[in-house]
């Protein structure tokens, strides 16, 4: 199998990649797709006291485990299967199960600060940034962090306005200026992806 194409997707948390890639996996389904995402390599807390754990700021480029996942985009790059780590975010801990992901031939590594590490976007043939306001940004995390990862209201307003908007205006906003296409709605970028890739999709209409 040759190299394959190798997406990096950045934006604020709750600015649509994840809708992004949902999109692209649902469309595309004629070639072999895979998705590496920031948040399955956040660093290990499990050595720290519940307490201590919620009083990490997760938001900050060093709690990503930045040199596995690039280390994981080269080798799928080069043809082999990782093994992508699983993340418990209701513990704040790194799961003991892991995800095999196959070579393919189209790569999307999406996250908050995928354009913020330079060996990451050395290997990204494109980068998008996802350009939306902040405060349905906002809307949409409260929405996702009760649903999906056990956190009340009070929870997540608090962390956001702790780390989440001071960690994207620091290291988020910044790394805009490295993107080739900034965008402001996901649907409309799969409709550009399409058609710079030339790739048949699933849509019939």
């Amino acid at each position: 199998m040759s190299k394959p194409y190798i997406i990096a997707v950045a934006g604020a948390s709750g600015s649509g990649k994840t809708t992004f890639v949902k999109d692209i996996v649902q469309k595309f389904g004629g070639i072999t797709l895979a998705v590496l995402s920031q948040d399955q390599y956040y660093r290990d807390m499990a050595h720290l006291s519940p307490r201590a754990r919620a009083r990490v700021n997760y938001d900050h480029p060093d709690q990503i485990d930045a040199p596995l996942l690039v280390q994981h985009l080269a080798q799928l790059a080069g043809g082999k299967t990782v093994a992508a780590p699983q993340y418990d975010f209701s513990q704040h801990a790194r799961m003991s199960k892991t995800t095999p992901v196959k070579p393919c031939s189209l790569l999307v590594c999406e996250g908050t600060l995928t354009l913020h590490y330079p060996a990451l976007r050395e290997l990204a043939d494109l980068k998008i940034f996802m350009d939306v306001p902040t405060d349905i940004c906002l809307v949409r995390r409260i929405i996702r962090d009760q649903r999906d990862r056990g956190r009340t209201v009070a929870q997540i307003t608090s962390q956001y306005l702790a780390s989440v908007q001071p960690m994207f205006q620091q290291y988020v906003a910044p790394s805009k200026e490295f993107a080739d296409i900034i965008v402001h709605n996901p649907r409309d970028l799969v409709k550009k992806l399409t058609k710079l890739l030339n790739i048949k999709t699933n849509d019939n209409s």
